[in-house]
């Protein structure tokens, strides 16, 4: 997924474009069913995590106080292993990101 076409551009940078103006995720970038019973979580990952601000130093983690701002903001109830999940998502995030923005950054 990650070969070039002849403008050195990805196929996963190409697949993210389709995503961003079609709004339909292309078939390549499908992922694995998730279980049902973290399909809900999942979606609540999704929606605290696009509150966070982008730092100036790399990505910023979710903090617990922003966790706890959103859940009283949006009424979501969280059990603790859902909690501590959503920061171990979190620290996938920023490591999936980090290694995003390298692959992008010229080197030298």
């Amino acid at each position: 997924m990650r070969e070039e076409d002849g403008r050195g551009v990805s196929n996963l940078d190409t697949y993210i474009q389709v995503m961003q103006v079609s709004g339909e995720i292309p078939e390549e970038l499908e992922g694995p069913e998730l279980p049902s019973v973290l399909e809900s979580l999942w979606n609540e990952f999704v929606k605290v995590s696009n509150t966070i601000p982008a730092g100036t130093v790399g990505f910023e983690p979710l903090q617990p106080s922003q966790l706890e701002a959103w859940m009283r903001l949006t009424g979501a109830s969280l059990s603790s292993w859902q909690i501590e999940l959503i920061f171990e998502l979190d620290s996938a995030r920023r490591k999936v990101l980090a290694k995003a923005q390298e692959k992008r950054s010229p080197k030298g």
